[in-house]
């Protein structure tokens, strides 16, 4: 027996990312996950999506939606009479309001009703479920290992990001963080654990691509958003190095402002702007974001720290009518490896731009101004965003009493909200190397890290998993290729 299907239209779940995805692509993104995984293939209702978000990466969370789910059976079980599939259908109102005058009320004109084979579901028990979800306190902290590296005498740096419910954690300190090797807590005594400045390993670049077409041009608005690029460029420049780059119908991007974090450099490019003349007045969207990509990525590799994240910024007023890059090809670009530490916003103005187009340009986000006059507040909005994201990033540096073979290493991150009447927990896993550890010299946690770039950085579930697929893939294959009787 499959899960119910609830037709709940209204439901909206958040997404993993904050706002960067629409409800239609969540269901998508869970139904898709949920085909990969056999046995909980039909959840399809908005709810079911928000649990088995939750299950996910917290244990604890993971848990108490258990126990949800389980009730939620129960309750079914107890509606139908009995504990066997109950084969007369029933029709029943998703989202029918409970009254709470005791007279019977007529159902709600405008919700659909849908059958239910198999199990006799009242819209009381739905709302019990619903409660019993809430009460699970869905939140989760998730980790996400960038890169680490180890090396004698016995250090050990992890480079990691952390997000609650989508959103950036900055601010936490080594006494936040839990070490565990084989299961077994590592004293911070022995470990001598601390927090690097993330600088000393990564770099940050963030790229602004100005539409500089003729509609902006002759708009008479020009003045308008070179002021708010200002103010923009002045809030993530105090960060990480910036560049201003233009585009219109032409083939190529334009260099504005190179890479710097000069403010005088960054003032007196944009300046140039007032007076830009586009030499091709349509609009070539799609070519700006792919060479805006590959400038970002080539500039961000000149920089000879081992982890580079950057950041693409693109405003326009109007769609991709020059037409010689396709959206495909855009899309294409965009999902190339290489870019899969870069983000990319987008900020739209104008009754030209199709929101859906321009989500596809700012998969992290995007900010939609009615009229020019709100443009400052928008690139306000990315810039803030932005900010965010760069303080999710952490460098924990420790010493390890492991000295010789491989060890599972867990790092635990508490996180506590503003009235200290909370705590979260998150985790990531992986293994090292100890083999030849040990001193002299004595460890140094805060010396800096040495990271390798091509390192299998796949978390140890994942390895199990993928390694459990590929058997059962090979056996199939064998039986498939055995000769019958």
């Amino acid at each position: 027996m499959g899960w119910p299907y609830l037709e709940l239209d209204r439901f909206e779940v958040a997404s993993d990312r904050g706002a960067r995805a629409r409800a239609p692509q969540q269901r998508t993104a869970v139904q898709d996950a949920c085909r990969q995984h056999p046995g909980q293939h039909d959840r399809r209702n908005h709810a079911q999506e928000a649990l088995y978000r939750c299950s996910t990466p917290n244990p604890r969370i993971f848990f108490s939606t258990t126990v949800a789910w389980i009730a939620l059976c129960a309750l079914a079980a107890h509606e139908a009479g009995a504990t066997s599939p109950v084969h007369r259908p029933l029709r029943y109102h998703a989202l029918a309001p409970i009254p709470l005058d005791p007279r019977p009320t007529p159902p709600h004109p405008t919700m659909s009703t849908r059958q239910l084979p198999g199990l006799n579901f009242a819209p009381l028990t739905l709302l019990l479920a619903l409660c019993l979800l809430v009460a699970s306190g869905c939140s989760t902290v998730e980790l996400r290992r960038i890169n680490s590296a180890e090396d004698q005498p016995n250090n050990v740096w992890v480079f990691f990001s952390i997000e609650q419910d989508g959103e950036p954690v900055p601010g936490l300190v080594a006494d936040d963080f839990e070490i565990y090797e084989d299961g077994r807590l590592v004293s911070r005594f022995e470990s001598r654990q601390v927090i690097q400045n993330p600088d000393v390993a990564a770099v940050m670049y963030t790229m602004l691509l100005l539409d500089m077409s003729g509609s902006i041009t002759e708009s008479g608005e020009v003045d308008a958003l070179v002021d708010a690029a200002r103010l923009f460029l002045e809030r993530v420049g105090k960060t990480q190095k910036v560049s201003v780059y233009a585009f219109d119908g032409g083939e190529k991007i334009r260099p504005v402002v190179k890479f710097t974090d000069a403010r005088e450099s960054v003032e007196g490019g944009l300046e140039a702007l007032r007076t830009y003349q586009p030499q091709d007045p349509s609009t070539n969207l799609h070519g700006a974001v792919v060479h805006g990509l590959r400038t970002l990525d080539a500039a961000l590799h000149e920089d000879d720290r081992p982890l580079k994240f950057g950041t693409l910024v693109v405003f326009t007023d109007g769609t991709d009518r020059a037409a010689r890059v396709s959206r495909d090809e855009m899309l294409d670009e965009a999902a190339l490896p290489q870019y899969d530490n870069f983000e990319l916003f987008a900020i739209g103005v104008g009754a030209e731009i199709e929101e859906a187009g321009l989500a596809e340009v700012g998969r992290d986000g995007t900010e939609l101004a009615e009229n020019k006059a709100r443009v400052q507040q928008a690139f306000g909005s990315v810039a803030s965003k932005i900010e965010a994201h760069s303080k999710r990033f952490y460098l924990l540096s420790y010493c390890t009493p492991a000295r010789k073979g491989e060890h599972a290493v867990r790092i635990e991150a508490s996180v506590t909200d503003e009235a200290k009447s909370k705590t979260a927990k998150g985790s990531l896993e992986y293994t090292f190397n100890a083999d030849r550890f040990g001193p002299p010299p004595s460890c140094d946690a805060s010396r800096k890290p040495a990271f390798k770039l091509d390192r299998d950085l796949e978390p140890i579930e994942e390895k199990e998993a993928a390694a459990a697929d590929e058997s059962h893939d090979d056996k199939s294959v064998d039986q498939a290729n055995k000769p019958k009787k």
